[in-house]
């Protein structure tokens, strides 16, 4: 059926988003690691929200993106914001305090990613962990129940 129109369709109850970035506002948290994955524009927690609620998606899991900044900020600010929509993977360097993942835990985080994509042999990204220390950082992220997102291609 081609009306030329956008049809309107209503998600299931309960709907959620696996897998989406939030960047910016660029006042507060800039775009970092310039590069072949960087935003074209801001995409803040509340265009995200304002897109769900606009299709019935009812909450999700915010990927922290490295585009967006090593620290999670802007993710572990949404997360405080809207802690009944959302949760979030977090990319963590490999020598994270144990203060800081109980802190990332209690906002809403529930895993760390790990970015191995690799473009003629190189790496893509510069930051974030690599495969060995995902294996010593994973008893202590399984204490805390998360688990690992690997971006592998």
């Amino acid at each position: 059926m081609d009306s030329g129109e956008d049809e309107r369709f209503d998600l299931p109850k309960g709907s959620s988003d696996c897998h989406v970035h939030i960047y910016g506002p660029y006042d507060r948290f800039p775009p970092q690691n310039v590069g072949r994955f960087s935003p074209a524009r801001p995409f803040p927690v509340e265009s995200l929200l304002a897109l769900w609620n606009s299709i019935g998606v009812e909450r999700g899991v915010i990927v922290h993106a490295l585009g967006a900044g090593g620290e999670n900020e802007v993710t572990l600010d949404a997360l405080r914001r809207y802690p009944e929509r959302l949760r979030a993977v977090a990319v963590l360097r490999h020598d994270v305090a144990d203060r800081r993942l109980d802190e990332l835990t209690d906002a809403g985080f529930r895993g760390c990613r790990i970015n191995l994509l690799r473009q003629d042999g190189k790496p893509v990204f510069h930051g974030g962990m690599n495969f060995n220390d995902l294996v010593a950082l994973a008893p202590r992220l399984a204490e805390r129940g998360w688990h690992a997102q690997l971006w592998i291609e």
